[in-house]
């Protein structure tokens, strides 16, 4: 193991939001009215177990467990959330639930794949790879994108290799998290420009199909037209490419417009392919078995939908499609569409739903749909104006068949802490209104109380806290005003 890992439980970096009121489509049961909201923070992905109970992975290297109605669970890594910290780590991009309920989270290092499995309670897996930890060092630099699970418990991702230039990487590992040397040259297979029909691919999801075959979603820009494709590429078991599928092992098409980014897939229990993302417009096109556009989907196998980017794909109960993105004024959208790819007009406003939670940049990284049929969404957003901007990790739950337009906005934070980084002194400021009395604690991130201050009052909207004797760090400052809201904060000292 190249890099020592390290965990740090979090006690207090939950800063959530309130909500103006009660919006119809999102599931007030749920969380704080529909909705969490974490600062310093993006959401990447999102998994339902069979116990019904949430698992999160959010960037750089968190993970954080809910109940079903969007409490905490504390018992997760004894505390909710992990920071899960090799060094010199890039981020973990993806996530995979094992049958027995094991999570498998994979990323990269500085210049290597990185995967983990971490036991049903979040901690380390010490029966798999090194205490935990796989880390595959190749030639040039490389990261993993997505990971599926083959029947056989064998373990396959997908990512790039920059071999100089960028080629599909395909791995397999074996279930304790050593190379299966029966797959490739002793694991791995990759597809770069040499091949001779694709430039500067970009792969990002993986799966399995019931007899073994391994299908990956990229980008790629063809050599024979120079345009970025959605592309689709079909593996034996034995990672050889499938010739029977469009007689090469590759399917492409190109959506229209020069630029092109396939961003998710899903496998139709019939074995078709359906490849969600954006160009001038989201869109999501489908593959017959034999690796031909589908033309019983959309229209001549291609479903266009609004202006914006999709960045995640899930099927409904049904055979309907949910895609999940940015729409063209930057707030969450979710679009459905019904099994032939015409839009669902049951659903939101003509088959789209739009969420309007931060200021801007709102986008959607991950889907997921409940054993109840209710529609998790996780993503990112920006709420303050430069220069305190930062990425705020939004998740937020939707009823299975939300109706109506959904304009909403999350109100913004009572108080605001700068500057972030801090020295000597950070001020909190309350900039709507003065003589409010609020309780300020500062912690570590173990926890520990290293401030109380009780019945602060605001005589110039604002109170500063002296951290000049902190060690350099991460800390977490809760403040509480006279009407009971907290916020709770991460700043660090430099």
């Amino acid at each position: 193991m190249k890099k020592i890992l390290f965990l740090i439980v979090v006690l207090c970096l939950f800063a959530i939001s309130t909500f103006a009121q009660v919006y119809s489509g999102l599931d007030p049961t749920f969380g704080n009215n529909g909705a969490y909201t974490i600062d310093s923070c993006v959401f990447n992905n999102i998994v339902v177990q069979s116990d019904k109970r949430i698992t999160i992975l959010g960037g750089k290297y968190y993970i954080m467990r809910l109940f079903e109605k969007g409490t905490i669970d504390q018992k997760f890594t004894n505390n909710s959330m992990n920071i899960i910290q090799p060094f010199s780590a890039q981020s973990f991009n993806t996530i995979c639930l094992q049958p027995d309920g094991r999570i498998l989270l994979g990323g990269g290092t500085a210049k290597d794949l990185l995967l983990i499995r971490l036991k049903t309670d979040g901690n380390l897996d010490s029966s798999f790879g090194n205490n935990g930890i796989k880390i595959t060092g190749y030639p040039g630099y490389e990261y993993i994108n997505s990971i599926a699970l083959q029947p056989d418990g064998k373990i396959v991702s997908v990512g790039i290799r920059q071999t100089p230039e960028d080629a599909i990487q395909v791995v397999r590992y074996l279930p304790d998290g050593s190379l299966d040397s029966s797959f490739g040259n002793n694991g791995e297979v990759y597809y770069d420009w040499t091949w001779g029909v694709f430039h500067y691919p970009t792969a990002n999801d993986i799966s399995v199909l019931p007899n073994g075959k391994i299908v990956v979603g990229a980008t790629t820009q063809i050599d024979a037209n120079g345009k970025y494709c959605f592309t689709a590429l079909r593996l034996l078991p034995n990672g050889s490419l499938d010739t029977s599928f469009n007689h090469s092992g590759m399917a492409y098409t190109d959506i229209g417009g020069w630029l092109a980014y396939c961003k998710a897939m899903q496998l139709q229990p019939d074995g078709k392919i359906l490849l969600a993302g954006h160009s001038d417009s989201i869109t999501v096109v489908r593959f017959d078995t034999t690796g031909k556009l589908d033309n019983s989907f959309g229209s001549g196998g291609m479903a266009r939908l609004s202006p914006g980017s999709g960045n995640a794909l899930v099927l409904q109960s049904g055979g309907k499609i949910l895609i999940g993105g940015s729409s063209a004024d930057t707030a969450f959208l979710i679009c459905r569409l019904l099994p032939n790819g015409s839009p669902d007009n049951s659903f939101g406003n003509q088959g789209k739903i739009s969420t309007k939670v931060l200021d801007k940049k709102n986008t959607i990284n991950g889907l997921a749909v409940q054993q109840d049929g209710k529609i998790l969404a996780c993503g990112e957003g920006e709420k303050y104006p430069w220069p305190n901007n930062y990425s705020t990790a939004v998740l937020l739950r939707y009823n299975e068949n939300a109706t109506g337009v959904e304009e909403m906005q999350i109100n913004q934070n009572v108080f605001r802490i700068h500057p972030n980084p801090a020295t000597d002194r950070l001020t909190i400021a309350y900039p709507n209104d003065q003589g409010v009395i609020v309780d300020v604690c500062v912690y570590d991130v173990t926890g520990r109380k290293l401030v109380s201050k009780e019945s602060q009052y605001f005589k110039s909207s604002s109170v500063t806290i002296t951290v000049s004797t902190f060690a350099p760090g991460v800390y977490f400052i809760s403040i509480t005003n006279h009407k009971g809201l907290s916020e709770q904060f991460k700043f660090v000292k430099q």
